[in-house]
C-alpha cells in the first residue's frame, strides 16, 4: 500500500482477506446497495466479484437470516444469462456477495457511450433478460428481481457472441427490505420503478417487465420514459406522479425508426396496470419475438410496384455513389415504403387513369418538369417527387436543440408541412402524414442519402428535391 496516500483516501477493503477464502484486489465500482470489488479465492487463485451491502443491519439476527435465505436462493439459479452466485456470508459485520468476475460493461455504461442504440441491438438485449427472469420468475422461491436498470444488466462479449447478458443483483432488493438497507426508504431505482411499488403494493413477475419496459426505453429512446423536469429541487414526487399518471412520450415520436410493432411491445411492459402488462416473462418474450417476426415480415422483398401493363425493370448493377448501400439492401427498403402506399394506389392504363380518383402518382407528380427525371436506370419508373425548402426550425428537435441527422431534418420538415407550418417552398405531396410513414421515410432516407447531400442538408437550409422511383428513393439538393 502507497504510505503517501492519505489515510481517508485509503479504501478498507483492498487487501483484506474475507472469510478466510477470498484476498480483496480492487474496487471495481459501486452503486445504491453497495460496492464491488475484485477478489482472488486463496484456494483456487481464480478471480472473483465481492459485492460488500451498505447499510445492512448484521445486529438484526432476521435480517441476517433473510438475507442468507435469499442469497440461497438466488445460488439456485442457474440460467446462462444470470450471474452466478457463488457464496455469500457477514465478515466483519459487512454482509456480502461472492460472484463470477466478469469482463465486459454495464448497460449503463453502454448507454451513456453511444446514445440510443439500435433496436435490433435492443431486442437482442432484453430477449436475454426476459429469459434470466423466465427462470426467476417460475423457480420454486418466485423470485423477484425488483431493481431492473441498466446498472443491473452486464454485457460480454463472447466469442461469435456479442452483448452476452448477466443479470446482476437478483434478490439483493428483497434481502434489504427487511435490513434497513433501503435508499430513501425506496426498494429500488425511481426511474425503473413500477406504480405498484411506488404505492406500496404487493409486486410480482410483472414488476420486473415494467422496469425492463423503461430500460428497453431508454435504450431506443435514449433518457428513461419519466425525467424530472430541470427545474424540479426534488425528483422523487415528480418520478412517482409521472409513473403513476402520465402516459410516456410515443417512442414513433421521440425515435421515429423504432418500427411500431417495437414500439406497441414496450407500450405494453409501460402498462400502469399491472394487469395489462404480460402476465410473464415468457409470455413477454413470446410476444417480443413476435413483434421482431412482423418487423422482418413486412421486409420481406414483394413484387415492385409497376402501373397497368408496365414490365418491372430488370436490376442494375450496384451504384457505386459514396455511402450507397448494395441494391438488394436499397430494393428491399423501399419496399417497405412502396407496399405501404399500395393500398391507396390506383393503377394506371397505358391510355391514362381510370375513371374516378386519381392515381397516387397522378395527384402528386409535378405538372411541370422540377428536375426529377421520368426513369431512372436502377430505380426504375418515377412515382413521384417533391421539393421542399428546410429552413431553421426543420434544423431543431423538439428541445431547440441542432439535429445532427441529415434523414430526421428532412422527416421532421414533412412532419411540420403537414402540420401546417410548412415553408412557402415546399412542394405538394399527400403521402406522408402518418407516423408509420414518417418513419419509413427517415429509414430509406438514413440508407440512400450520399456524404455531400447529407453535408449541404445538416450545414444550410437548401431547396431538396425527394424522388420516389418503383424500386428507390433519391434525395438531391437542388441547384440555385
Amino acid at each position: 500500500m502507497d504510505s503517501s496516500v492519505a489515510p481517508d483516501l485509503v479504501d478498507p477493503f483492498i487487501g483484506r482477506e474475507i472469510a478466510g477464502k477470498y484476498r480483496v484486489l480492487a474496487r471495481l465500482g459501486a452503486g445504491g446497495m453497495g460496492a464491488v470489488y475484485r477478489a482472488r479465492h486463496l484456494g483456487t487463485t481464480g478471480d472473483v466479484a465481492i459485492k460488500f451491502l451498505h447499510g445492512t443491519a448484521v445486529g438484526d439476527e432476521h435480517a441476517v437470516r433473510r438475507f442468507q435465505l435469499e442469497a440461497q436462493n438466488v445460488a439456485a439459479l442457474r440460467h446462462a444469462n444470470t450471474v452466478r452466485v457463488m457464496d455469500f456470508g457477514v465478515d466483519q459485520g459487512t454482509l456480502y456477495l461472492v460472484m463470477e468476475h466478469l469482463v465486459g460493461h454495464p448497460l449503463s455504461d453502454v448507454l451513456a457511450r453511444e446514445g440510443p442504440l439500435p433496436w435490433r441491438r435492443v431486442a437482442h438485449i432484453a430477449r436475454q433478460v426476459l429469459k434470466s427472469l423466465w427462470e426467476a420468475h417460475e423457480h420454486p422461491k418466485h423470485i423477484i428481481h425488483r431493481d431492473i436498470k441498466p446498472a443491473n444488466i452486464f454485457l460480454v462479449d463472447l466469442a461469435g457472441e456479442p452483448d452476452h447478458v448477466r443479470v446482476l443483483d437478483f434478490g439483493v432488493s428483497r434481502a434489504l427490505d427487511s435490513s434497513g438497507a433501503g435508499t430513501q426508504g425506496l426498494i429500488g431505482t425511481p426511474f425503473y420503478m413500477a406504480p405498484e411499488l411506488w404505492r406500496g403494493e404487493g409486486v410480482d413477475a410483472r414488476t420486473d417487465l415494467y422496469a425492463l419496459g423503461c430500460v428497453a426505453y431508454q435504450a431506443l429512446a435514449g433518457n428513461p420514459p419519466f425525467v424530472p423536469p430541470p427545474s424540479a429541487t426534488d425528483s422523487l414526487y415528480p418520478l412517482l406522479n409521472m409513473h403513476l399518471n402520465d402516459p410516456p412520450p410515443p417512442l414513433g415520436q421521440v425515435r421515429p425508426t423504432v418500427p411500431a410493432p417495437i414500439a406497441a411491445w414496450v407500450d405494453r411492459l409501460l402498462a400502469k396496470e399491472p394487469g395489462r402488462r404480460p402476465a410473464s416473462a415468457r409470455i413477454a418474450l413470446e410476444a417480443l419475438d413476435d413483434a421482431v417476426a412482423s418487423v422482418d415480415a413486412a421486409a420481406t422483398p414483394a413484387p415492385p410496384l409497376t402501373t397497368a401493363g408496365s414490365t418491372p425493370a430488370a436490376p442494375a448493377p450496384s451504384d457505386t455513389r459514396a455511402r450507397a448501400l448494395p441494391v438488394w439492401i436499397v430494393v428491399a427498403a423501399v419496399v417497405i415504403l412502396l407496399g405501404a402506399i399500395a393500398a391507396v394506389v390506383i393503377a394506371v392504363s397505358r391510355d391514362g387513369p381510370e375513371p374516378g380518383p386519381h392515381t397516387l402518382a397522378d395527384a402528386t407528380r409535378p405538372a411541370a418538369d422540377d428536375g426529377a427525371p421520368r426513369a431512372h436506370a436502377l430505380l426504375g419508373n418515377l412515382v413521384f417527387s417533391y421539393r421542399a425548402r428546410l429552413s431553421a426550425a426543420d434544423h431543431l428537435d423538439e428541445d431547440g436543440d441542432p439535429l445532427d441527422d441529415a434523414a430526421a431534418v428532412i422527416t421532421l420538415d414533412r412532419r411540420r408541412y403537414h402540420a401546417g407550418v410548412g415553408d412557402p417552398e415546399d412542394g405538394f405531396d399527400t403521402v406522408f402524414k402518418d407516423d408509420n410513414m414518417q418513419a419509413q421515410l427517415y429509414q430509406l432516407v438514413a440508407g440512400t442519402i450520399d456524404e455531400p447531400t447529407r453535408r449541404a442538408v445538416l450545414d444550410g437550409r437548401p431547396l431538396i428535391e425527394i424522388a420516389i422511383y418503383e424500386r428507390g428513393l433519391t434525395v438531391s439538393v437542388v441547384p440555385e
